[in-house]
């Protein structure tokens, strides 16, 4: 659920900022597949986060996405479990840094 929540973010981000031409990289072969439709998840705990995700994934023109293994993903496996337990629709944009992460940018994505 925490990639789910996260590629609906990252989608909103793009979409909200009107960013074109993004590789997505993420370690949720399952949520890739699905927006790739390479198969089709039916979880009913994430079926409402697919929707969400198939419904931005429209509105972005020129992005890419493509499945990277979680140990290459340390960092950015911890950011979206840190923001499953937040448990809000309010999301920010982090700068890494030396191992540091700091939020630069405050959004909400249900506006779309």
């Amino acid at each position: 659920m925490a990639k789910a929540m996260a590629l609906a973010a990252l989608l909103s981000f793009c979409i909200f900022f009107d960013i074109h031409l993004v590789s997505i990289y993420g370690d949720s072969k399952l949520v890739i597949d699905h927006v790739l439709g390479k198969c089709r998840i039916t979880y009913p705990h994430l079926l409402g986060w697919m929707n969400i995700i198939m419904f931005l994934w429209d509105k972005v023109d020129g992005c890419s996405i493509q499945h990277i293994y979680r140990s290459t993903n340390q960092q950015a496996d911890s950011l979206s479990k840190e923001g499953l337990l937040t448990q809000t629709c309010i999301w920010s944009v982090k700068v890494f840094s030396e191992g540091e992460s700091f939020p630069i940018q405050d959004f909400s994505f249900l506006d779309f």
